[in-house]
């Protein structure tokens, strides 16, 4: 599901994923199995992304992505409205581009065993728990330095993949090294990246 050795998945999985996933469940979306499935398979892509992005960026830029994303422990404090449906999603663009965030749909859709309409309501709702997590464990790790610089120790421990790896192993849930290979190439040619 997520990489073996990526520590915050499986805190953010211990700690959120009962909670999420009955709220996911409630509103007739996700199971909580599924929900499970969900956060495990994207914490790996944003982590990869977040790390990318962080190697492209100086310190304050990277500031003012994390800020237009709505970076927040906040998100965790109150579930209800982070996973609501009427509440406005913070802005993800900056995590994920609009290629990105296409490419992910289609791969929780086919990960999942849900429709492409149920994966788009829920990314936009999981991402910032991934990234309240993440602020939250970079808080505890950075003590009084910036955001950038705490959860920068985290994203080298954890973003170790690229997010083309990660959503193609999500789109083909553990098949052949030779199929995620043939993935990999198309994923590579649509981001423009090897």
């Amino acid at each position: 599901m997520a990489h073996m050795n990526d520590q915050f998945t499986q805190e953010l999985l211990d700690s959120l994923g009962e909670d999420v996933g009955s709220k996911l469940a409630s509103q007739n979306l996700l199971s909580k199995e599924q929900t499970k499935e969900a956060l495990g398979s994207l914490s790996p892509v944003i982590l990869s992304s977040l790390k990318r992005k962080q190697e492209e960026l100086d310190e304050g830029s990277f500031e003012a992505l994390l800020e237009s994303a709505s970076a927040s422990e906040s998100h965790l404090e109150n579930l209800d409205d982070t996973l609501s449906l009427e509440t406005p999603n913070p802005e993800i663009g900056g995590v994920l581009d609009a290629q990105a965030q296409d490419q992910t749909v289609m791969a929780l859709s086919k990960k999942l065993g849900v429709g492409s309409g149920i994966a788009k309501k829920v990314l936009p709702m999981l991402i910032p728990i991934i990234l309240g997590q993440l602020m939250k464990k970079g808080k505890q790790s950075g003590g009084g330095q910036s955001r950038s610089s705490g959860i920068g120790g985290i994203l080298d421990r954890n973003g170790d993949g690229t997010m083309i790896d990660d959503i193609a192993g999500m789109i083909l849930g553990g098949g052949s090294s030779s199929k995620q290979g043939f993935i990999r190439m198309i994923l590579s040619m649509i981001f423009g990246r090897k």
